[in-house]
């Protein structure tokens, strides 16, 4: 036998929706044909076959299934179609409803009318309680009167399995998200969509005022009209004629004592109690209405678009978030995109000044700039010469001291901070009434000498070495050293003046072409400064970092030729952009210089804090030396006829070496 339990199944949403087959249906073991609802053959061999159902067909076949045999006992099983207790119930679907309520549970009326296959659960319902539960013995009636007809029974039971064969299945929405406390608000802002309320409410201990407090008898306040406190529920007693009185129209020692009223004083300070709690209940109210109202539950959208923006005015935002409650939601939107606005234009005209003071004209320029200056941001520079001396030293005083057993400390060399320094001059001395003026002018001596063997080097805990030895410093005005300009020097500096093709985004030269472009510069600037007297050396860095970007060096061979230099180029314009010179304080280029970048082994390329120098062709440098000599050479030859007494043989000897010349 072939037994389905058919229940209506949640069918997804089809073109065509699926035949309806309620209840239990059992088919033909041999031809597998449907005998729910006509007479089948079971077979009543217990030990070797289990619910074995035929139709009547196959069994006058004599058909044989698996261990059935033609020959085995059987019994005839019909249908109970027949009604017991009431009219329209039959005995089957009463067996049924019975074995539904074991099998779901009794109340879940749904599942039982599936079970039963045709009822629905209203009818389930309404007759389980009409036949089961409404005697009063809680039994169905075992005298029922049934007299309707066999045949009109039938007829009505088999247009009630066409009305629910033709009927629809009714498909069940699409599953949607419940509305619960989800993750989504639940646990980002403690809001429960079902109740409309918050985990934390806005003044959630306001509660916590009035918790305890009780009011006493008040009669001032309508108190006469509420009832009795000495029995609850009650304002009037019964008397024993029946009549209603008021408890407070009752004799003393009929209303038992009297209730004292509450204090005027404990009645007033009650009320403002509860003045505050209804005060802060408002304002919890009107916080409530503002986030509804502006729609701040959906807590991710506003993340969302709270990422978008940059961190600057996403601090700007959040600062005028306060002023949200003093406006409408327009008005607050209008508000914050003009102050965003007013920032960006702020930033902006920042920017402009900063490569205005920069000499960057061009957009491309300023592309570049900020390239690099966010390639200088992001370097971390690898400890220079100076930090892994002091490391180096204060290991070996760390050995040193080790060996020395108790007599020496084992701490480091202590910090620039720690050391004292020792005063300079000796009118400041505390001791100085001790020496004599012999010793005075002594010690003086010795003390100079002492600070013009260290001036300028890294023992020098007071100025600056590498703005000594390079003419800048990486930490700009913001040294802890002082950087002292040169008030005379035969070096000039120019910083910023040589643009690197290389450093353009929209480069196409190669290395080769990037080379006379480089040469073309350096010929236009020397013969510049052959002007203000004799060009001795001429350098250019080909650093990165601000303080050595793009600067050029050159050495004159007399102070006052370095000084007419600065005078006349701080008035010049150079390739569109204002000159800016000033003396520098580098005398010997040899120690400015980076020796690694010469044997190719600096590891900190154009960011090194020494000059990496970008030399012309070697060609180059020579005939711009021999140009240089001629024209001082001639230039000494005019001096000397200038200086001469004018006469015919002079002027003939002047006119004789014209042609040379």
């Amino acid at each position: 036998m072939t037994v389905t339990h058919k229940r209506p199944q949640k069918q997804q949403e089809t073109a065509k929706a699926p035949d309806y087959q309620p209840g239990i249906r059992f088919h033909c073991d041999a031809c597998a044909r449907d005998i729910t609802q006509s007479v089948r053959m079971r077979c009543a061999e217990s030990s070797t076959c289990d619910e074995v159902d035929l139709c009547p067909p196959c069994f006058l076949e004599g058909k044989s299934i698996g261990k059935h045999k033609p020959w085995h006992p059987y019994r005839v099983i019909e249908q109970h179609s027949y009604p017991i207790f009431t009219d329209d119930w039959g005995a089957d679907e009463e067996l049924l409803l019975l074995e539904g309520c074991q099998l779901y549970g009794l109340g879940n009326w749904l599942d039982v009318s599936g079970h039963i296959g045709s009822r629905s659960k209203e009818e389930v319902a309404e007759h389980y309680h009409s036949v089961y539960l409404a005697s009063d013995d809680c039994m169905p009636p075992l005298d029922a009167d049934i007299k309707i007809d066999p045949d009109t029974f039938q007829a009505r039971k088999k247009a009630r399995f066409e009305e629910l064969g033709n009927k629809p299945v009714e498909i069940p929405p699409p599953k949607t998200k419940p509305l619960t406390s989800a993750p989504t608000n639940h646990e980002v802002g403690g809001y429960m969509p079902g109740r409309l309320e918050f985990e934390h409410e806005l003044e959630n201990d306001a509660e916590v005022l009035i918790k305890d407090l009780e009011f006493g008898l008040v009669h001032g306040l309508k108190g006469d009209s509420l009832p009795d406190p000495r029995r609850p529920g009650t304002s009037s007693v019964k008397l024993e004629n029946g009549d209603q009185v008021s408890i407070h129209d009752l004799p003393p020692s009929a209303a038992e004592e009297p209730l004292e009223d509450e204090p005027q004083a404990d009645l007033q300070l009650k009320l403002a109690l509860m003045d505050i709690y209804n005060s802060r209940v408002d304002k919890r109210l009107l916080g409530k209405r503002l986030i509804f109202d502006r729609g701040l539950l959906q807590h991710k959208k506003i993340q969302a678009i709270e990422r978008k923006r940059p961190r600057d005015e996403r601090d700007l935002v959040n600062k005028l978030k306060p002023f949200a409650r003093l406006q409408s939601a327009q008005e607050h939107e209008r508000f914050v995109d003009g102050l965003v606005y007013e920032m960006t234009l702020r930033k902006r005209i920042n920017e402009l000044q900063e490569y205005r003071r920069m000499g960057v004209t061009t957009f491309a320029d300023a592309e570049m700039y900020e390239k690099d200056k966010a390639a200088r941001a992001a370097f971390k520079p690898i400890p220079g010469r100076e930090q892994l001396l002091q490391s180096t030293n204060s290991t070996n005083n760390g050995r040193r001291d080790s060996k020395k057993g108790e007599e020496f400390s084992r701490e480091s060399t202590p910090s620039i901070r720690t050391i004292k320094k020792t005063p300079t001059s000796l009118a400041v001395a505390q001791s100085l009434y001790l020496l004599n003026e012999d010793e005075q002018k002594l010690c003086q001596s010795m003390a100079a000498s002492r600070l013009a063997s260290i001036f300028g080097t890294e023992q020098d805990r007071v100025n600056c070495s590498f703005y000594y030895k390079i003419g800048a410093c990486r930490h700009g005005e913001r040294c802890s050293r002082k950087h002292i300009k040169p008030q005379f020097s035969q070096t000039i500096v120019m910083p910023n003046v040589y643009q690197n093709p290389m450093h353009r985004p929209d480069n196409k030269l190669d290395q080769r072409g990037i080379q006379v472009d480089f040469d073309m510069f350096f010929e236009d600037l020397f013969m510049e400064l052959c002007k203000f007297g004799n060009l001795l050396e001429m350098h250019v860095c080909d650093n990165v970092g601000d303080h050595l970007i793009g600067n050029v060096y050159a050495r004159y061979e007399w102070e006052t030729e370095a000084q007419a230099a600065v005078d006349k180029l701080n008035e010049r314009w150079y390739a569109g952009r204002p000159l800016h010179c000033e003396l520098s304080p580098v005398t010997d280029f040899r120690e400015a210089c980076c020796r690694q970048n010469d044997t190719g082994d600096c590891n900190r390329g154009g960011f090194c804090n020494f000059m990496h120098l970008k030399r012309p062709t070697r060609s180059l440098i020579r005939d711009l030396q021999h140009s240089q000599r001629l024209e001082r050479k001639l230039r000494a030859h005019e001096q000397e006829d200038r200086d001469r007494p004018t006469n015919g043989r002079h002027s003939e000897r002047s006119r004789s070496r014209s042609p040379r010349r």
